[in-house]
């Protein structure tokens, strides 16, 4: 549950002293300078000398004009556009007749969403037992100004899906609930796009599981942390066995050749902060804190990463008190919650983003990284987004 409780001891500002630095964030924020490429250089071909005698006039030296050719990718659901300006011809040669290399497709987008739960931004920026979020928040980039968009968790996780919470209002099971079967989601456009994706629920029981909550397999899995097994459109997919599975082969699959392109990532009770070390009646997000520390390091290690991967953690709802929120999308406020996203471009130039976004926001900028139409609240420009900081995909 993504709630916005704003604690009296947070500090205004995102950046805090004595929070702990991950190994590549960088000592301060890195100004951004965007520096012209370098034309390439002309090279006048020598020329031979004539065998024959004749009184040479004082030669002209002229430089011909560079090509200059500006090329931008293309999108990924289309063809982008490029502009040539053209300098003097500089030979009559006939045409090569060398075939040229086919286009190569460009590469898709990589972003990964990781759900925690259930604290507010005041309970963890500036909280000493919350300190790789802390670090995560000062060393990339945060939108400060981020809400959930009601309470209890399941909502918040339909809406981050599908753009609406289907009047769904508690965290009951799949069948109590019954969201239609023609109910599209993110995970039906990326099909139907071509996208490959993959959903990672740390603890599941089995691949492709659909039954309630377990305690089976090294931790609490909630069902109602898991929002794909609630759209029949989603569990109907031929492939949704083999992309709706337990965490345990992530790492390697993020390493593989052919990668999810877009991932989304549970964990367990512990792990997202739900459940924990309790702390004068609440939940301490200690043990939270740290696997999400040990997890972001892992994912930066693979070549998913390194090829402009984008991890967005956002928490589902801040805490049960905390009703502040933004825009007209699911039951009203869900609290004042932390939103990061963590990427090289935003290493280089942390970033702090003030514009008031929901959890439907969330959900227009992943649809926009992809090229994707936006559905239901998603489209609704009061949610806002995070383009700023998913920008340079």
């Amino acid at each position: 549950m993504l709630v916005a409780a704003v604690i009296a001891h947070s500090p205004p500002s995102i950046p805090l002293t004595g929070a702990r630095t991950l190994p590549d964030a960088p000592a301060s924020a890195a100004t951004t300078t965007t520096v012209a490429p370098a034309l390439p250089t002309s090279t006048t071909p020598a020329v031979a000398p004539s065998t024959a005698p004749a009184t040479v006039a004082p030669a002209t030296t002229a430089r011909a004009a560079p090509v200059v050719t500006t090329v931008r990718p293309p999108s990924v659901h289309g063809t982008g556009t490029a502009r040539r300006t053209h300098g003097p011809k500089l030979s009559t040669s006939p045409p090569s007749t060398t075939k040229a290399s086919p286009a190569v497709a460009p590469a898709l987008p990589h972003v990964m969403v990781v759900m925690m739960e259930n604290e507010s931004q005041g309970n963890l920026i500036g909280n000493p037992a919350a300190p790789n979020v802390n670090a995560l928040a000062a060393a990339y980039g945060v939108a400060t100004a981020s809400y959930a968009v009601g309470h209890p968790s399941l909502p918040n996780y339909l809406e981050m899906l599908a753009g609406s919470n289907y009047g769904v209002s508690d965290d009951g099971t799949p069948s109590s609930e019954g969201v239609p079967a023609g109910a599209p989601t993110l995970v039906n456009q990326l099909e139907t796009a071509g996208v490959p994706w993959r959903a990672y629920l740390e603890s599941m029981p089995s691949a492709g599981y659909t039954g309630g909550d377990s305690t089976c397999c090294g931790g609490q899995y909630y069902q109602h942390h898991n929002p794909f097994v609630y759209f029949p459109s989603v569990t109907s997919l031929p492939d949704f066995a083999s992309d709706v599975v337990p965490s345990t082969n992530m790492v390697s699959d993020l390493d593989a050749a052919t990668p999810p392109a877009f991932v989304w990532v549970t964990p367990n009770g512990a792990d997202d902060m739900h459940d924990g070390v309790a702390n004068d009646g609440e939940v301490s997000p200690s043990v939270g804190d740290a696997w999400l520390g040990s997890f972001v390091a892992q994912v930066q290690s693979t070549s998913w990463y390194a090829h402009n991967g984008r991890i967005v953690i956002e928490w589902d709802e801040g805490a049960d008190s905390d009703t502040s929120g933004t825009g007209p999308a699911g039951l009203g406020g869900g609290g004042h919650i932390v939103t990061i996203v963590v990427s090289a471009a935003l290493k280089a130039s942390p970033q702090q983003d003030a514009n008031p976004v929901n959890t439907a926001g969330i959900l227009h900028s992943l649809e926009n990284a992809y090229g994707l139409p936006l559905l239901g609240d998603a489209a609704q420009a009061s949610n806002g987004d995070i383009d700023s900081l998913l920008a340079g995909l």
